[in-house]
């Protein structure tokens, strides 16, 4: 399905196009991470810290888990052709906990030929999602938009 702007008539990863991973990090995952990014806030590194929110677990650093949400688009993506990032916007609603499994999700929106930029402008949308194994009920604890720059099949570059 090509939309209005489009450069040419190629197949393209279309709208609705979604794919998603499991996140499951352990303690140890939580505080490496957090040392990798630099962030040095007690939250990711000592159980029980004191905290005003009083998190009696560790949680995963914020920068930590958008890494590694962000970089499942690249990982998709580029199994078509070349793209690159192009911004991100990550609301957090609650805390991604130790041992707890996640799945992390992206779809497209929109995208339209531009010029400027010699490539297709892609939005998407995703969400990390806890599912209870016992119930099947989600629960929402990540939102995020991004935009990329997709050039399209590699075949027709």
């Amino acid at each position: 399905m090509l939309q209005a702007g489009v450069k040419e008539s190629v197949e393209l990863i279309p709208v609705g196009y979604s794919f998603a991973s499991r996140l499951l990090l352990s303690e140890e995952e939580i505080v490496s991470g957090a040392h990798l990014v630099g962030d040095s806030n007690p939250i990711h590194l000592v159980p029980g810290s004191e905290h005003p929110l009083n998190f009696e677990e560790l949680i995963a650093s914020g920068s930590h888990v958008t890494g590694l949400f962000s970089a499942l688009i690249p990982t998709e993506f580029s199994k078509f052709g070349p793209m690159i990032g192009a911004q991100m916007a990550v609301k957090f609603l609650r805390p991604i906990l130790a041992n707890v499994e996640y799945s992390m999700e992206w779809v497209v929106n929109t995208y339209a030929w531009k010029a400027g930029l010699n490539g297709y402008l892609y939005n998407l949308s995703g969400k990390i999602v806890k599912v209870d194994a016992e119930s099947g009920l989600s629960s929402l604890v990540v939102r995020a938009d991004a935009d990329i720059v997709y050039y399209g099949p590699s075949e027709f570059r």
